[in-house]
């Protein structure tokens, strides 16, 4: 388990953003769980149409990154110095 995701979180921006390599799948522990997917290429077509709209969201999928990859960062982190040492 990589992460363990609660009502309202996404996965999956950096498909929107980029076309490389997926690196990990899901699986949903509820069969209540409802899920919205975007196709890249919808999402470019908003933002191409309503520019404003496209900046904001971007924005945001921008700033949740940025969120994931400094939690992963602490993580690394408290691993590195408090983590059990080999020996």
């Amino acid at each position: 388990t990589i992460a363990t995701l609660r009502s309202g979180q996404t996965f999956g921006e950096v498909a929107l953003v980029d076309q490389g390599l997926r690196t990990a799948a899901a699986r949903s522990a509820s069969r209540r769980t409802r899920l919205l997917i975007i196709p890249r290429d919808r999402l470019i077509t908003l933002c191409e149409n309503y520019p404003e709209l496209g900046y904001r969201l971007m924005r945001n999928i921008a700033a949740d990154l940025a969120f994931k990859i400094r939690g992963t960062d602490l993580l690394i982190r408290e691993q590195l110095l408090w983590g059990p040492r080999p020996g």
